[in-house]
């Protein structure tokens, strides 16, 4: 976790395993309304073999976790391959680390067994048009549940 306001910077770089030149195009607009800063550059030549370093900024405003996602999509100048994208993504924790290590479960989570009978509520039946009652709308009648 990073405090709240500071800047968080951290360097990758991209790398170009074929023998022939690549377009790579960065697709970074759900980054950028998180207020997430990709290198200027969006669009680039990667030539076989070499790679390039990007650098990804972020200044947390917020305490909490900030989850976002970026695409690059890669072509072929030669037309060699299909183009194809690589999508990453990025998570930053912003708090108080002796705080998140405290509210962290101790437990794993399972999820909840769902009702698996042929009246349950995840499959309603419509009733045709001409056979409904006004109001009217389904087979299958939903049970109450007091709060």
């Amino acid at each position: 976790c990073i405090q709240m306001g500071t800047t968080l910077v951290h360097k990758f770089k991209v790398r170009n395993n074929t023998n022939s030149n690549v377009q790579v195009s960065i697709k970074d607009q759900a980054a950028e309304k998180k207020k997430v800063q990709l290198s200027d550059e969006k669009f680039f030549v990667l030539s076989g073999g070499y790679n390039k370093e990007l650098t990804v900024t972020y200044t947390p405003r917020i305490i909490g976790i900030m989850r976002c996602i970026i695409s690059f999509e890669i072509s072929s100048i030669r037309n060699v391959f299909e183009p194809f994208a690589i999508v990453r993504y990025i998570q930053v924790c912003c708090g108080d680390p002796e705080a998140m290590e405290i509210l962290k479960p101790t437990s794993q989570y399972k999820k909840k067994q769902g009702i698996r009978d042929n009246h349950a509520f995840y499959r309603p039946v419509r009733l045709p048009n001409d056979v409904r009652k006004k109001g009217q709308r389904f087979v299958r009648r939903l049970q109450q549940h007091h709060i």
